[in-house]
C-alpha cells in the first residue's frame, strides 16, 4: 500500500478541527472521501512518524487520541492552499514511493511567500 499526500493532509486538518482535548475521534466516522483501508493505514503511518497518537481498535477502526507537538508544526506548513498545489507538483514527479519524512522535507523546502 502506499501514502496518498492527500489522504495525509486531510487527516491532520479534519483532526485539527474536530479533536477535542480528552476525546477520542473515529477516523471511520470522519466521512472523508477515503477507503477504510487507506483512512487506515495512513492513520498507522502518522502514528509511526509521531504526528499523532493513536490506536487501532477491536472494531477495525483507529481512535485518535491527541495530535503531537510535531503534528500541529506539520498542520502549520500544509494549511495554505497555494503551497499545498506546490507541494503536490513535486510529490507527482517524486520517482521513488511517498513517505511522510518526504513529505515533511518537500513542505519545508518550499518557500512561504506572502
Amino acid at each position: 500500500m502506499t501514502l496518498n499526500a492527500n489522504c495525509i493532509r486531510d487527516i491532520m486538518l479534519y483532526l485539527e478541527n474536530n479533536l477535542e482535548y480528552r476525546q477520542d475521534i473515529s477516523i471511520l466516522n470522519s466521512h472523508l472521501n477515503y477507503s477504510s483501508d487507506e483512512l487506515l493505514y495512513t492513520c498507522q503511518k502518522l502514528v509511526e512518524a509521531n504526528l499523532i497518537k493513536g490506536r487501532r481498535n477491536v472494531l477495525a477502526d483507529f481512535k485518535i487520541e491527541d495530535i503531537t507537538i510535531q503534528g500541529h508544526t506539520f498542520i502549520s506548513k500544509l494549511k495554505d492552499d497555494k503551497l499545498w498545489k506546490k507541494v503536490l507538483s513535486k510529490v507527482s514527479k517524486m520517482a521513488e514511493p511517498l513517505t511522510i519524512a518526504i513529505l515533511e522535507n518537500i513542505i519545508t523546502d518550499i518557500p512561504i511567500v506572502s
